[in-house]
């Protein structure tokens, strides 16, 4: 019963790591470059207010 339970929780992590790496990451850069397309036009703006 005992190595079940390891190879059990072995599986778990695997597929953790799996849902991270193909899941989680790239839903992480989805969701930063939308954020940094959003920001972009304000950054712009502050420079040219800070020029003017």
């Amino acid at each position: 019963m005992d190595l079940l339970a390891i190879v059990y929780l072995l599986v778990v992590v695997a597929i953790s790591a799996l849902t991270y790496r193909f899941v989680e990451m790239p839903g992480q850069s989805t969701f930063n470059a939308f954020l940094l397309r959003t920001r972009e036009p304000a950054a712009i703006k502050q420079q040219v207010a800070k020029s003017a």
